[in-house]
């Protein structure tokens, strides 16, 4: 299991059109079966930060974000059945 995360500060610009300071947090759980089997989910944007406008300085995120992944290592799957 892994949390990693990332805080932008506001921008220190004269520039008006600006985003506020941000925080992006992401999830991944990992869990191997049979010494062969990898599944993965993750979890971007964790607390679904959306930008109201889109700046130079905004995340480029439109909410939270799911994925899962399955990977099979054939040397090992061979192997254990």
């Amino acid at each position: 299991m892994v949390v990693t995360g990332r805080y932008l500060s506001e921008p220190d610009t004269k520039i008006e059109k600006h985003d506020k300071a941000y925080q992006l947090w992401k999830f991944t759980l990992q869990q191997r079966f049979f010494d062969a089997v990898n599944l993965n989910f993750t979890v971007d944007n964790l607390f679904g930060y959306k930008p109201k406008a889109y700046y130079w300085s905004s995340a480029m995120t439109t909410g939270r974000t799911f994925s899962v992944g399955l990977s099979v290592d054939i040397d090992r799957f061979v192997r254990v059945f």
